[in-house]
């Protein structure tokens, strides 16, 4: 390709960390024309005094210094009554129900997805970018968009991207997934990015689970109060033990669907957790249903991703033991 030529434009999902960062730079490389764009949802590590000032957000600062290192130009969008509105009050009020939606996911459906792809049309960019660690591509044989996990595998983060559609994957760009993250890293070091010793975001699904409780704890009693945090303990001892479990708002992302066939499958329940065998089909009243080789704790609302070796086959939450949707 001429040096001159340039290609279309990718609007790139900044969010302060490394990741986002090296993505961008790694398009621009490639001679993309490169738009940057962070989403400012919470303000959690400012003061209000901060706030009055018009001090940004760390992680903001860091992507705007991001985007004039690499020279691209950079928009804020201001998301915080969305993210307010859509994710922390839903998400907070299902804890103390017994529903455990995960956040980061949550956050991504409800703000981050619509709001990044409004921006990219009016932009006139064709994709939009992020900093994932997973894998699209077309495959002609099935005409569909694959989604698959990223090379590096104590990193692959496929399991956050399972609800995309068809249009929407073929609108996604994720650089990093043929990348390992000391890779990514030297090359933030190689290019002097201030963010290049960052250290990683912790997703609250992620946590062990005596930590996951506590901070869930944590976030009712300062919203709800003392109340809600003795509903949601009794929720969770109340919990089920199951090794069949029934899915909702189910995506088939690489496959089209099961057609009533049983299949194998590698199965994931939380971000980072372990993978467990079993094996998936599509009941008679239409409810996808996972059948493990061991039982696990039944948890409405949490994400639940189908794999085929690194193929993300489907995800979905998972249902109620009388499989209420959540």
């Amino acid at each position: 390709m001429d040096k001159h030529q340039q290609k279309e434009k990718i609007l790139i999902a900044m969010s302060g960390g490394v990741d986002s960062s090296v993505a961008g730079l790694i398009l621009k490389n490639e001679g993309y024309q490169v738009q940057g764009a962070i989403l400012r949802i919470r303000d959690d590590e400012m003061t209000p005094e901060d706030i009055t000032n018009g001090k940004l957000p760390q992680s903001i600062w860091y992507s705007r210094e991001t985007a004039r290192r690499l020279r691209i130009g950079f928009s804020i969008i201001d998301a915080r009554k969305d993210y307010q509105e859509k994710v922390l009050e839903p998400l907070l009020a299902g804890f103390a129900s017994g529903i455990q939606k995960d956040p980061w996911i949550l956050c991504n459906q409800q703000v981050k997805r619509p709001l990044l792809l409004q921006l990219a049309d009016q932009l006139d960019c064709t994709h939009v970018a992020t900093g994932h660690y997973a894998i699209v591509r077309y495959d002609p044989v099935s005409e569909r968009y694959l989604l698959r996990k990223g090379r590096d595998a104590g990193l692959d983060q496929s399991f956050m991207l399972y609800y995309l559609s068809q249009k929407e994957l073929a609108r996604l760009m994720t650089p990093l997934g043929d990348y390992t993250k000391e890779e990514i890293r030297q090359i933030a070091r190689d290019a002097k990015l201030k963010n290049a010793a960052a250290p990683d975001s912790i997703a609250l699904d992620s946590l062990p689970e005596g930590d996951h409780i506590t901070r869930v704890e944590n976030l009712l009693k300062n919203i709800y109060g003392e109340t809600a945090v003795q509903a949601y303990r009794e929720k969770t001892a109340d919990r089920q033990r199951s090794d069949i479990l029934s899915v909702g708002d189910v995506n088939f992302v690489s496959l089209s669907g099961l057609s009533g066939k049983r299949i194998p499958v590698s199965v994931k329940v939380r971000y980072l957790s372990a993978e467990q065998k079993g094996t998936a089909t599509i009941t008679e009243d239409g409810i996808l249903q996972v059948q493990l080789e061991k039982p696990i704790d039944m948890i409405p609302g949490q994400s639940i991703v189908l794999y085929q070796e690194d193929l993300v086959v489907a995800g979905g939450v998972l249902l109620g033991p009388d499989r209420i949707k959540v």
